[in-house]
């Protein structure tokens, strides 16, 4: 009897073998990202500031002594005017402050909350503490976005509240390395140049008179 062995043939060539491609597997889902609220300065920030102030989600919360209110700071996402977020930058050293950072759909400011009584003071530039603790000076250079006020002022810490002495809003130069030098200010005035985007560095002091603050030139 004579046996057929097409169909066995056609079997063995239907039958996955070694050399035969599997078929493509389904790709595999990106990995799940999550953002955390703050950043590894504003974790560090928090920690300084000794459990009086915490972050849920967007929400920062500053707790005061005596049962006070706490300060409750909230971001909000919303595009355009509305945008907010506040991000927390630790305990004033020299001052009873806390300092954050105000940001908004554009540019940004500074926050002032003092550490009793929770009255809170926005600044332009972000703040530099004098000898004593006694006054502060801030300054911040925008000179070409205008995003942000480009301004130096000193202030006088009066109990939980802070009194401008002396501001400047200058049009032609921007502030740089403002410090304090005993009971001076000195600072880098950063002068617009011929080029776009290229200063002239002159560098100055604030000092402070019978008549008030005045500047000088640096070597005086």
């Amino acid at each position: 009897m004579r046996l057929s062995i097409a169909p066995l043939l056609l079997l063995v060539a239907c039958s996955p073998g070694r050399d035969q491609a599997a078929p493509p597997a389904d790709p595999a889902p990106p990995p799940t990202v999550t953002v955390a609220p703050s950043d590894t300065g504003e974790a560090a920030a928090l920690a300084a500031a000794g459990g009086r102030v915490s972050r849920t989600g967007p929400t920062l919360t500053i707790r005061l002594p005596g049962g006070a209110p706490q300060v409750v700071l909230a971001d909000d996402s919303t595009e355009g005017e509305s945008y907010r977020s506040f991000r927390y930058h630790g305990p004033l050293a020299g001052a009873p402050f806390h300092l954050i950072r105000v940001g908004y759909y554009e540019g940004g400011s500074w926050l002032l909350i003092h550490e009793t009584t929770g009255r809170q003071r926005p600044l332009d530039g972000r703040p530099v503490v004098g000898p004593g603790g006694i006054r502060l000076a801030a300054g911040n250079f925008d000179l070409e976005a205008a995003f942000e006020p480009n301004m130096v002022e000193i202030l006088r810490i009066d109990g939980d509240s802070l009194v401008s002495e002396w501001r400047v809003d200058p049009a032609d130069w921007g502030p740089d390395s403002l410090a304090w030098v005993g009971d001076t200010v000195t600072l880098v005035q950063q002068w617009r140049d011929s080029g776009a985007g290229q200063y002239r560095p002159v560098r100055v002091r604030l000092a402070r008179g019978p008549s008030g603050w005045r500047e000088e030139a640096a070597g005086r």
